[in-house]
């Protein structure tokens, strides 16, 4: 994942250098070759289509918080670690909401 970051910020730097003065600067990560803000709803309507091409038109951009949330806690990560990640106040709703158990996934309880 860090692999991935370093990258996008390396296209950015890159990009920066390119468009020069044009480039718009701001603290987004992901922005368009020019430096200008992605809209949520550009990214939202392409994830809808792609799940549709895919043949999952009954996943949601917002069900992978979910997913991201079982999957690390499935890889081990603390609940304080997935509670930061994905920025909620309340510990409870990390836990309780976010997080669900993977079928096929040994339990760690004992």
């Amino acid at each position: 994942m860090e692999g991935f970051f370093k990258g996008v910020l390396e296209k950015k730097k890159k990009n920066t250098e390119f468009y020069g003065n044009t480039y718009s600067h701001n603290s987004e990560l992901f922005v368009w070759e020019d430096g200008h803000t992605i809209a949520p709803d550009y990214v939202c309507h392409h994830f809808k289509k792609l799940v549709r091409e895919f043949g999952r038109p009954d996943m949601t951009f917002h069900a992978l918080r979910h997913s991201t949330a079982s999957l690390l806690a499935s890889k081990g990560w603390h609940p304080k670690e997935i509670q930061e990640w994905l920025r909620h106040a309340d510990f409870y709703t990390t836990m309780n909401i976010y997080t669900h158990l993977i079928s096929g996934e040994p339990s760690r309880t004992v």
